[in-house]
């Protein structure tokens, strides 16, 4: 008799990745881009934002785009 339940939890969007998510933004900074969570928020960034990289897996609030993808600039 097992105490817990060892298989581990896949949500349905756990196959797809933050590259094909609507909510994921790209801001041009200087000469870089980088990437953000534009629904999951974090203390640690100056905009409030979750920063992330395209391959990273998907979260359960993952939705799929539509369209081409917006660059947003700081400057």
């Amino acid at each position: 008799m097992k105490l817990f339940d060892d298989t581990p939890f896949k949500h349905k969007n756990a196959d797809k990745t933050c590259r094909t998510c609507k909510f994921r933004q790209r801001w041009q900074m200087g000469l870089s881009t980088i990437q953000y969570c534009g629904i999951t928020s974090s203390n640690r960034t100056e905009n409030g934002l979750l920063k992330i990289r395209a391959k990273d897996r998907a979260c359960p609030k993952y939705e799929e785009k539509e369209g081409k993808i917006e660059i947003k600039s700081k400057y």
